[in-house]
């Protein structure tokens, strides 16, 4: 039995667009007029909404003054934070950067 390689092009990059050049407080569109996620920042915690399900929280970010930063995300864990370090951990790639 003879096999062959088939070769199919990947599917291109979604691009995603911005209501602000401030990520504190913007609306992420992937399609002009269709709002995916609404950042939110009222100082102390950035919310992550998204509007396909109105009502649900998928991320809120806490800023702490003296204790570490942390993330909860509402629907994993009990909504439990974790430390921003933990949870994005810094790696080293295969050429050493």
């Amino acid at each position: 039995m003879d096999s062959a390689a088939t070769l199919v092009n990947p599917a291109p990059p979604t691009s995603y667009f911005l209501t602000s050049t401030n990520t504190k407080n913007a609306t992420i569109y992937a399609r002009p007029g269709i709002p995916l996620y609404t950042i939110t920042n009222d100082g102390k915690q950035t919310m992550v909404n998204d509007h396909r399900t109105p009502g649900r929280i998928v991320a809120i970010f806490h800023q702490r003054e003296f204790l570490p930063d942390t993330i909860s995300f509402p629907e994993r864990n009990g909504s439990a934070p974790i430390k921003v370090q933990k949870w994005l951990r810094k790696s080293k790639l295969a050429d050493g950067t």
